[in-house]
Parts: C-alpha cells; structure tokens; sequence
C-alpha cells in the first residue's frame, strides 16, 4: 500500500509485505518472520535518521 501512502502525501514510507501483516509474515517459520520484520524496522529507522528533501519509498525485497 506504499502507493497509497505516497498519494496522501506520506514523506517517508517503507513497503510491507502484505497488506493484513505489513511487518512480517506469519505464514512462513517463525525466524524468517522475525528476520522480514527486523528488516522493516531497520528500514523505517534508516528512513527517521534521513533529512529528506524530496520524498523516499523503501521496496524491501
């Protein structure tokens, strides 16, 4: 849904994984659930440290 964030205006927006867990993904082993959630954290605090003068989207991979 980073697409909709970016339509209202958001100025920072990192992409989930999926809309209902946008933090992780309980359907997969319980580590690498903690590893995607990690990863999305990490990446919205990257974001927070960042003096932004345009916009960012994180598409984790």
């Amino acid at each position: 849904m980073y697409t909709l964030a970016s339509n209202v205006g958001a100025n920072r927006v990192v992409a989930g994984t999926k809309i209902p867990h946008p933090c992780g993904d309980p359907e997969l082993p319980a580590k690498r659930d903690q590893e995607i959630s990690r990863k999305v954290l990490l990446a919205a605090l990257g974001l927070l440290e960042k003096k932004l003068e345009k916009p960012a989207i994180v598409i984790l991979d």
